[in-house]
């Protein structure tokens, strides 16, 4: 397990005016039921994702995930993050689904530059001088009341519908948050159970690597 202990102290506090949202992705698991992050590099060899890190609350702190839209986040001084993934876990109704998992409301922000050596390739390639941490509450949803982008979701949000979510539906306008922030706002908090998830295992895979 990752170390959890986030001394806060040594991060700006992050104020904006805005009432936008962004979406940022991720990859789940294949070996768990809920959508949590893909701990065990199963989608990608040996990529063990640390974020979203839900167990520190944090997005940017441990990984390069989304390096270039964290920036982007920043100099457009947004306010929410919302989670979206394509579902791969072991429940097989949910499979391949597009999901919107979860939401974090930005209140800290830290600069990481030159503190996470495996961001230096990605951050050059692509002239990224700030590599932003955020810190802020989070909320995840159960499965089921994980929220599906579908197609027709898109087109009623103004968005382009096709094979792949062009960069700019990333940018949620405030009719759009405001929707969303209302949808969350109308579920239970799932959060501790992913946590409880990503933990079980995390000590089940720990415990089977010792035996060997």
């Amino acid at each position: 397990m990752l170390n959890n202990d986030i001394n806060l102290f040594l991060w700006d506090d992050y104020t904006t005016t805005s009432k936008e949202g962004f979406i940022l992705t991720y990859n789940t698991s294949l070996s768990a039921e809920l959508p949590i992050r893909d701990i065990f590099g199963e989608q990608r060899k040996d990529f063990k994702l640390k974020d979203p890190n839900i167990e520190t609350s944090t997005f940017g702190y441990y990984d390069c995930l989304n390096l270039k839209e964290r920036d982007l986040f920043v100099k457009r001084q947004k306010k929410y993050i919302f989670f979206l993934t394509k579902y791969k876990g072991i429940n097989e109704e949910y499979k391949d689904k597009i999901l919107i998992t979860g939401m974090m409301t930005v209140v800290k922000i830290k600069d990481m530059y030159g503190r996470i050596e495996s961001c230096f390739n990605k951050a050059t390639s692509n002239r990224i001088k700030s590599w932003w941490a955020f810190w802020g509450p989070m909320k995840f949803l159960s499965l089921e009341d994980a929220l599906e982008v579908t197609p027709e979701l898109l087109e009623r949000w103004g968005f382009e519908v096709g094979d792949k979510v062009k960069k700019s539906t990333f940018d949620l306008n405030d009719e759009i948050t405001e929707e969303l922030l209302e949808y969350f706002d109308s579920k239970e908090d799932y959060t501790s159970q992913y946590i409880e998830e990503i933990k079980m295992l995390t000590e089940l895979i720990d415990g089977i690597e010792e035996d060997i």
